[in-house]
């Protein structure tokens, strides 16, 4: 995982509103994918409606985090979360199998449907620590 770079912020934002006015009819996600040209789909981010976007990022921004051990970065700990679950499942293709399939343990959701939220990212941290121990 790469550093953040130093006050690169305010340059990052100028940089998309130019690139963004000129293909208006993008989306943000759809914007950053077709620029990005990742080596897998990415048709989970490819079709977020910006007024999702804007919800999410604006929890993300509103979320008090509660516990020393959450990384004070959500993003972060989005990443080190999937990396977990990348080292117990074994492959990208059995993550998104399990994180896209109810669970009876999460009372019918599925799993990706608490990656949004602090709590919900410690519910599935707690949810792979006990399958890693067989604990389930």
């Amino acid at each position: 995982m790469s550093q953040v770079e130093q006050n690169i912020a305010k340059e990052l934002l100028d940089t998309i509103e130019k690139a963004w006015a000129k293909y208006p009819e993008l989306r943000l996600t759809q914007l950053l994918v077709n620029v990005i040209k990742p080596s897998e789909s990415c048709d989970e981010i490819y079709y977020v409606e910006d007024s999702k976007l804007v919800e999410l990022l604006s929890e993300l921004a509103a979320e008090e985090l509660t516990s020393p051990d959450v990384p004070a970065n959500a993003i972060d700990a989005l990443l080190i979360l999937h990396n977990d679950m990348l080292e117990f499942f074994g492959s990208k293709e059995n993550v998104d199998s399990w994180i896209h399939t109810k669970s009876s343990v999460l009372d019918g959701e599925k799993p990706i449907s608490l990656l949004s939220t602090a709590q919900g990212r410690k519910t599935l941290r707690q949810l792979l620590n006990r399958m890693k121990h067989g604990d389930f």
